[in-house]
């Protein structure tokens, strides 16, 4: 069965990707390619080197629900360079993207041009939650449709390689966020990422759990919005969504399908169990998502999920 999609010039196949931020070790992302996931995101890189929030930055809220307040921790491009420079391009057809943010439009310009060689495509993160008082990168840039236009402008001007544009659900109407960033030329649009205000108390410590007390949710919990906003944009929008957010089984890739996505991503799917999965068990688990995919379709008497695209809006 044809489990593909086009993004761009970009084929990814199968059409699962591993969100941003789950892996970026140079070891781990070869690993990937082995592996039934089509598409691979990159850990934000930024400017500079940054440390991030000390710990601890994650917390299991529920059984298959995390909180994660990590501020962005990167090795900065230059040495994220000479990392990627190892593994790129992956073996297998499978696609390497770096996901980039910046404070201004002259810094993310220059990250995305620093990196751009060592990856086939960029995704502009402007849907972090977890960010310190005064900065103006991440979700302060996605919640305000003409930094999305002007910032997504900048990149398509000054880089080659396609732009996927990740947005927050913490928006009055995400359709007008993503309209903004297509007017702009963007690639894809790619919703969402964590859901911002989450708190998990310990009753004994009688505090906060994060340093940072708020995270981003993630996993089952969040799967609802995600779909919805996937929806919303694909009524909004004509350039491709890639769609994530509490994806771990195979009717959750289809309901996202459905909604509109052309690429589903899965992140928190690989923590189980209280803790992350091995290279070889994730490698068993996409295999076995994979099946189940195709037994959905097999059902549905379908032999491609460019079938089900968007055939929720009929």
């Amino acid at each position: 069965m044809d489990l593909s999609a086009r993004i761009g010039n970009l084929i990814i196949d199968p059409a699962i990707s591993i969100s941003s931020g789950i892996f970026s070790q140079p070891h781990i992302l070869e690993k990937m390619a082995e592996y039934d996931a089509g598409a691979v995101f990159i850990k934000s890189v930024g400017l500079n080197p940054r440390k991030g929030n000390m710990e601890p930055t994650v917390v299991q809220a529920t059984e298959e629900t995390l909180l994660n307040a990590m501020n962005l921790p990167n090795p900065g491009y230059r040495n994220l360079r000479e990392e990627l420079k190892e593994i790129y391009p992956l073996r297998n057809g499978k696609k390497l993207i770096c996901s980039v943010f910046g404070d201004t439009e002259e810094e993310i310009v220059e990250v995305a041009k620093g990196v751009e060689d060592y990856c086939d495509g960029l995704e502009a993160n402007y849907s972090c939650p977890n960010i310190r008082e005064g900065e103006k990168t991440g979700v302060t840039i996605g919640r305000d449709p003409k930094r999305v236009e002007s910032f997504t402008q900048a990149l398509t001007d000054n880089v080659k390689k396609p732009v996927i544009v990740k947005l927050t659900p913490h928006v009055y109407d995400i359709g007008e966020v993503a309209q903004a960033a297509e007017r702009a030329g963007a690639t894809a649009i790619s919703a969402i990422n964590t859901v911002p205000g989450g708190m998990v108390i310990d009753i004994y410590a009688e505090r906060p759990v994060l340093s940072a007390k708020y995270g981003g949710v993630s996993g089952r919990g969040i799967l609802s919005i995600g779909v919805g906003a996937v929806y919303k944009i694909y009524e909004s929008v004509k350039i491709p969504i890639i769609g994530g957010g509490g994806a771990t089984r195979a009717e959750d890739v289809i309901q996202y399908v459905e909604a509109g996505a052309d690429v589903v991503g899965l992140g928190t799917a690989f923590y189980q169990n209280g803790r992350v999965l091995s290279t070889e068990q994730i490698g068993t688990y996409l295999k076995d998502l994979r099946l189940n995919i195709e037994k959905i379709l097999d059902k549905k008497n379908k032999s491609s999920l460019k079938e089900l695209k968007g055939v929720a809006h009929a």
